[in-house]
């Protein structure tokens, strides 16, 4: 048993440690790409978040090293006009459910550039969430 003891507190260890990757189960950041955009221009991400759990979390924020002005926002048609609409600072992820941002749908902006972003690149990114808390990943360019 006491070499057992030492053996299960390694596993819970490297467990919790997965568990802040960008995909661990229970809620997944997946297709994640940004366009490419010259410095001091603007780009946007674009990602797919499937909720797996039972309970409902909130995107918070996404922090990345080339910008400080990231806002959600979602293109859509009003009244026979299209435009792109702010989302506001939190982004709601039901139980169970797929939020997917897409060319013409939701998307993050990110604006004020300090780097331009070249197809092939790849950028590190934090996702903050209410509930699961951060999330990182590497994003490529494209």
């Amino acid at each position: 048993m006491s070499r057992i003891l030492p053996f299960l507190l390694l596993l819970t260890i490297i467990s919790a440690c997965q568990s802040r990757k960008g995909n661990n189960g229970d809620l997944a950041i997946t297709n994640a790409w940004l366009r490419p955009a010259p410095e001091g221009g603007m780009s946007t991400l674009y990602f797919t978040i499937t909720n797996n759990r039972s309970t409902a979390d909130t995107l918070l924020a996404i922090d990345l090293p080339i910008s400080s002005n990231v806002e959600f926002h979602e293109t859509r048609t009003q009244n026979g006009v299209s435009g792109m609409y702010p989302l506001g600072t939190r982004i709601p992820i039901p139980p169970h459910t797929r939020l997917v941002f897409k060319p013409g749908g939701k998307h993050v902006m990110i604006m004020g550039l300090q780097k331009a972003l070249v197809s092939g690149d790849s950028l590190s990114a934090t996702f903050h969430f209410a509930q699961a808390g951060k999330r990182m990943l590497k994003i490529p360019v494209r």
